[in-house]
């Protein structure tokens, strides 16, 4: 295979940004995603709540609401534009992965079911793989150059990131253990090649000359008050307090020391020659919390003390939640749906490295397996599992997979492996197609988590259309089915209300639990359709647990279950007060003043 040309590389850019946007507005939203959707509205309405992750995805969609209006399509605009990036700043890691692998990795995270699937979706996770792509690329080149520029973009892609998800911290602890690792190598190679025992002072002068020193400091120093929560419960307060006087103050009294101490002692810490633009780092992280959880000085100081204490300290409380699938191979099960040639790509480069001794594994190689494996534990470990955090084990997995294929396709020999990729590829890419395609609002796709039903958009035709005939009337929605309505239903005559006695005379359309449906024709309603307005997937039918593997081996009827469902997730339709059950309103009219 020939050396990609740039050309090449901005085709393949071109294509990825087309599949990425294409009918991207068409599905219905999901039910995070219209929230996303609503409060990204007005900056100045909008407040930092940890519940719904951090605010730069609400800043990037008012972003987008300015240049294309409000829409669906707009909504998941940027999420397409940083996919895009994903795959562009793969150009970066040649010098690390080669021209050939790095186009190959490219081309793996472009076509990654899930990806794809998530640069299509109003969430924050594709923003995260951007900032941990450019956090892994500065952290390469400071470790090589160390030049400020380099420390620079890493703070600003770290500043980024926690202003973003939770998940940083995850990421962030990574790559700081990481260069942990390579101090703690160094520090073994300077003591034994030491022609005298050397003191602590001198062994502490010796790693600061490190490259990876000054990194770590900048990884871990500026983290330091977003462990607020913990100080504070252990003071015995609430870290989600950020609403009354005291509560901020409690939340400002403990975040500050610890604001000034990190600051302090990495001063003290970090060679000389490099203070001042370590400053300069550390003032970027921190003006981009200051500003995007204030949401641009709107709400100030409770979105700062918002996003300091309730970051780390609500999503800390939802692990013993365990929202999702409970299954510890959940993210291993998903991996081998979608795109089990990935797992393939990461055992044959193992296999390549093997080959060449440890000794010879450049730092980058080290670093994309040492991602991947912190990665795939913390995920798996953590309480709660959504099929959307699979996305940062398929990153690494790209990375290590595209060196894997590039050095195979140069082997002259191994028949074998190169079948068997070619295989999985074309597997790979018929999920992506299936996935983002016909199966895009399906329960059948694991991929997917509480998103909108198939007829959602229909049903919201129908009412719409019924309303606008008689604009004087008003539509009540149940408050069990508030989202996604409360996106599609805005700028309209709309009530949310349980209560479905004594409905006000100006309302004509009525959106109501299906079981209601006797009661409501009896007081003169008239249904017209059922929608599904949030569908799960189907965990049973993916779980790595005993009970799967002992009904796979011991029923014939299971393994002749098993292709249909592996291939194109075929799977009977759910039977009545099956576990977990669509979520599913009933639209119900009458004529306005109408008793």
């Amino acid at each position: 295979m020939p050396v990609p040309t740039r050309t090449q590389w901005f085709l393949l850019i071109v294509f990825s940004l087309f599949i990425r946007l294409i009918g991207v507005g068409g599905p219905a939203l999901s039910h995070d995603e219209s929230l996303h959707a609503l409060y990204s509205l007005s900056l100045k309405s909008y407040e930092h709540n940890p519940m719904m992750h951090g605010p730069l995805l609400f800043h990037l969609n008012r972003l987008s609401y300015t240049f294309l209006g409000a829409s669906d399509f707009s909504a998941r605009f940027m999420p397409a534009l940083f996919g895009t990036l994903c795959v562009g700043l793969l150009w970066l890691y040649r010098r690390w992965l080669s021209e050939r692998a790095a186009f190959f990795s490219a081309i793996l995270l472009a076509l990654a079911p899930d990806a794809l699937a998530y640069s299509r979706y109003s969430r924050n996770d594709i923003y995260i793989t951007a900032f941990t792509l450019i956090s892994i690329w500065a952290l390469l080149r400071w470790l090589e150059e160390q030049q400020p520029k380099h420390l620079l973009w890493l703070a600003v892609s770290q500043g980024l990131a926690f202003s973003c998800k939770e998940v940083a911290f995850i990421h962030g602890f990574s790559l700081g253990l990481f260069c942990v690792l390579l101090l703690s190598f160094k520090l073994i190679h300077i003591m034994r090649n030491a022609e005298d025992p050397l003191s602590g002072q001198q062994l502490l002068l010796r790693l600061q000359e490190q490259p990876a020193f000054s990194a770590a400091v900048m990884i871990l120093a500026p983290v330091l008050p977003f462990v607020t929560p913990l100080f504070i419960e252990a003071l015995g307060g609430d870290p989600l307090d950020h609403d009354s006087q005291e509560g901020l103050i409690l939340i400002f009294s403990v975040s500050l020391p610890l604001f000034l101490f990190g600051f302090i002692l990495s001063l003290i810490v970090i060679p000389a020659r490099q203070r001042r633009f370590f400053i300069e780092s550390y003032a970027a992280f921190w003006m981009i919390q200051l500003l995007l959880f204030t949401s641009m000085g709107f709400h100030f100081p409770r979105g700062f003390a918002s996003g300091i204490s309730g970051s780390l300290g609500y999503w800390l409380d939802q692990q013993d939640v365990k929202r999702g699938n409970s299954d510890t191979l959940f993210y291993l099960s998903l991996l081998l749906l979608y795109s089990p040639v990935l797992l393939l790509g990461s055992i044959l480069r193992a296999k390549q490295l093997w080959a060449k001794g440890f000794q010879r594994i450049p730092p980058s190689s080290f670093l994309f397996f040492w991602t991947l494996l912190l990665h795939a534990i913390i995920y798996s470990w953590a309480g709660e599992k959504m099929p959307w955090l699979v996305l940062h084990i398929t990153l690494p997995l790209c990375l290590i997979a595209g060196s894997a294929f590039a050095q195979l396709w140069e082997t002259p020999k191994s028949r074998l492996w190169k079948s068997l990729v070619l295989l999985g590829l074309i597997q790979m890419l018929l999920n992506s197609v299936r996935v983002n395609g016909p199966n895009a609002d399906s329960f059948r796709e694991p991929m997917y988590y509480a998103h909108g039903g198939q007829d959602l958009k229909d049903g919201l035709a129908l009412m719409k259309a019924f309303q606008d005939r008689q604009p004087d009337t008003w539509i009540q929605v149940h408050n069990d089915f508030s989202w996604p309505l409360a996106w599609y239903l805005r700028g309209r005559q709309t009530s949310y209300d349980k209560n479905l006695e004594n409905i006000p005379d100006f309302v004509s359309v009525l959106l109501a639990p299906v079981y209601e449906r006797s009661y409501l024709e009896e007081q003169g309603w008239t249904p017209r359709m059922e929608v599904t307005n949030i569908t799960w997937p189907r965990p049973d039918y993916h779980r790595m647990d005993w009970k799967n593997f002992r009904y796979f081996f011991t029923k014939l009827d299971a393994q002749r279950k098993f292709w249909p469902y592996y291939l194109w997730r075929g799977q009977p339709d759910m039977a009545p007060g099956e576990f977990p059950p669509p979520s599913r309103f009933l639209i119900l009219t009458r004529e306005p003043n109408e008793p």
